[in-house]
């Protein structure tokens, strides 16, 4: 996301929190395992044949990072928490 590159994942629960399918990258299904690898190569043809999603994919992630998990977000967050707790 930082790195503005898109991003294929699989629905596990890490990136289910941070990845929006189809907003900031591609989610593929986990399970079942068995043509696991098929779904990911699909997902990286899709990648290529569809540059204006693929773009702004890659944007949307990038804004995402920025917004979400800088270090200054960051920040913020734990300075509402603090205030929340005082």
């Amino acid at each position: 996301m930082k790195y503005r590159k898109p991003i294929i994942s699989t629905d596990v629960d890490g990136p289910k929190e941070v990845l929006r399918n189809e907003v900031d990258g591609l989610m593929v299904a986990h399970e079942p395992r068995e043509g696991l690898d098929e779904r990911i190569a699909q997902a990286v043809v899709r990648l290529i044949e569809e540059p204006e999603l693929t773009n702004k994919m890659v944007e949307n992630s990038f804004v995402r990072v920025k917004e979400k998990f800088s270090y200054k977000a960051l920040e913020k967050r734990m300075e509402y928490i603090v205030g929340k707790v005082d």
